[in-house]
């Protein structure tokens, strides 16, 4: 199983080592990619781009946007936390192998979208 992670880490060494000799013989030629004003080139029509700002364009994000972005993120630790209690009270010393049961199809799910 690691066979091919090992192949890919040698040709990724062997790249490495092809551009080193490239780049000592003169070989390997890159040009500039910035320009006086510091600016990146654009490679298609050779005139420096317009530095544009960095980050969230102030109101991409309404404040309701913001709302929902902080609840879907506070749900689930929230929910396992509110319910624990409940949970404990009913079903006591078994609580663990609940949760562990109940964990398996979201790790079922969680697997199957990364493949």
């Amino acid at each position: 199983m690691d066979e091919p992670v090992e192949r890919g880490h040698a040709a990724r060494r062997l790249l490495a080592k092809a551009s080193v000799a490239l780049a000592r013989q003169g070989s390997l030629q890159c040009p500039p990619l910035t320009s006086s004003s510091g600016a990146l080139d654009s490679p298609l029509s050779g005139t420096a781009a317009p530095a544009e700002p960095v980050g969230l364009k102030t109101g991409a994000i309404s404040f309701l946007s913001n709302v929902v972005i902080g609840v879907a993120s506070t749900a689930p630790g929230y929910s396992l936390a509110a319910t624990l209690g409940f949970v404990t009270a009913v079903v006591g010393f078994h609580a663990p192998a609940i949760m562990i049961v109940a964990f398996l199809p979201m790790l079922c799910i969680a697997l199957a979208t990364t493949t």
